[in-house]
């Protein structure tokens, strides 16, 4: 079963267990569980909130502007 990536919403990733490990190709987000559990707090493998990085996706089409 796919899974979505929580930054772009695209299927990205093969499996959930294939995301653990994997960044999106899309928008470069790296899947983290506990990011996703708290959108609004900087935490985890990605260096910036959920939150922002999706407003940085609809902005510019990745989850930082560095990629």
């Amino acid at each position: 079963m796919r899974v979505h990536c929580p930054c772009c919403d695209y299927f990205t990733f093969g499996s959930k267990e294939e995301a653990l490990f994997e960044i999106c190709e899309v928008c470069f987000w790296q899947y983290d569980e506990v990011a996703h559990d708290m959108p609004e707090i900087n935490i985890g493998a990605n260096h910036i909130s959920l939150s922002q990085a999706r407003e940085n996706y609809r902005d510019f089409g990745a989850c930082e502007r560095k990629f």
